[in-house]
């Protein structure tokens, strides 16, 4: 009777192509985990953005009746409603628990300017440089930061790169350091399916942003957040 012979290499990986597999699995692992965390970074940067939009018209509401704007410690107490009835509860940062950084106007009780800032995590978010706040000091208000916060000693609350300011005056600190010079990095490439926030802050599909006056774009059919910044408003 004949015997078929069978090759174990038919039936079996070799030791190089196990070790070629679980470097593939591995390395796939790795780019899923770096894409959830990317997202979830999006996400709590589009919260940040919302929040600081919230506390701004609350502002603008506040000097409205009283000819000032709120005192330094208003934000301190996290889901308070030391602002209400102009908002309902104090919104603080999403990741650490932690206020917001509120700059008071240093020269008057009274105060006639305010900034408020948040420190997002996707570094890369244009918005970034367009307030000249990607330098190394960030927008120029972290030792102010964190006398005003106090964060635990394990907390990085820090890197202050973006936020929202009375209307007559900037966000970065000039005071800190000269204005970072921008970088030659481009606005992503209106190519492919492009949104942008219109002029009344929807997001909307744009096939040529630029024309429209969009000083910033995404391919995130959602904005990833950004049309709560009236900022990032298109002129059309």
């Amino acid at each position: 009777m004949n015997r078929k012979k069978f090759s174990k290499n038919k039936f079996g990986f070799t030791l190089i192509e196990l070790l070629i597999t679980i470097a593939v699995l591995a390395m796939l692992m790795i780019l899923s985990v770096m894409a959830w965390q990317n997202r979830i970074n999006q996400a709590r940067d589009a919260q940040r953005k919302s929040d600081l939009e919230k506390i701004s018209i609350a502002f603008e509401n506040y000097y409205n009746d009283n000819g000032c704007f709120p005192d330094e410690d208003i934000l301190q107490i996290c889901r308070g409603d030391s602002l209400n009835p102009y908002l309902s509860s104090i919104p603080c940062d999403p990741t650490h628990d932690l206020p917001y950084c509120y700059i008071h106007d240093p020269d008057d009780t009274c105060g006639q300017t305010y900034k408020v800032l948040a420190p997002l995590k996707s570094t890369t978010d244009p918005i970034i440089e367009k307030l000249f706040c990607h330098g190394d000091l960030y927008c120029g208000y972290e030792p102010n930061c964190e006398a005003l916060i106090s964060p635990p000693a394990n907390s990085d609350y820090s890197g202050f790169n973006y936020g929202v300011t009375s209307t007559n005056i900037q966000l970065y600190n000039p005071d800190a350091s000269p204005m970072p010079d921008p970088s030659s990095s481009p606005l992503p490439s209106p190519s492919g399916d492009i949104y942008a926030c219109d002029n009344t802050g929807l997001c909307n599909s744009y096939g040529d942003p630029e024309g429209a006056g969009c000083p910033i774009w995404w391919e995130d059919i959602a904005c990833e957040g950004g049309c709560t910044n009236p900022a990032n408003w298109c002129d059309i």
